[in-house]
């Protein structure tokens, strides 16, 4: 059974709010990707991510979430990376799927609630605005988009 940890109100009111008033920043890299972890190349739910971190690349609205990631007391930093499924008219699940092939840490910050939801180990853990999934991405796992919200939207941040 894969172990995962819930904290909800992961980050003091204020600090949230700014990192969400940042979202429509034009700093930010966002860039669309046809498929979503989908095995056999389905191309109709595609997403958009903003990669703000790999593996010592930086991103210069990096420091948009710089008291998220202080908080996580990261000794090395793999990737950081924003998430934006958009709506659809039923719930899609994405293919189960792992982040990187070895043991690490991981932290799934969601940034708003929804219908939408994350997959580990069978169970699902709803996206709730502000709450902190702490798991190992090596296991497999999976997202979903929503059905009620203009997108949801996550931060997904590998690391030691």
């Amino acid at each position: 059974m894969a172990e995962y940890k819930i904290i909800d109100n992961f980050l003091p009111e204020d600090m949230f709010s700014h990192i969400n008033s940042e979202l429509s920043s034009n700093m930010l890299p966002w860039k669309w990707i046809p498929t979503v972890a989908f095995e056999d190349g389905e191309t109709s739910n595609g997403y958009m991510t903003a990669l703000l971190y790999d593996r010592n690349i930086m991103h210069e609205s990096f420091q948009i979430f710089s008291g998220l990631i202080k908080k996580l007391e990261i000794k090395a930093c793999i990737r950081v990376k924003l998430n934006l499924y958009t709506r659809t008219d039923y719930l899609v699940h994405h293919d189960d799927h792992i982040d990187y092939p070895f043991s690490h840490k991981g932290g799934l910050f969601s940034l708003n609630t929804c219908d939408g939801f994350t997959v580990i180990d069978g169970k699902e853990i709803p996206s709730v605005a502000n709450r902190m999934i702490f798991f190992d991405p090596s296991i497999p796992h999976h997202s979903t988009n929503c059905t009620n919200d203009a997108a949801r939207m996550n931060i997904n941040i590998n690391y030691f």
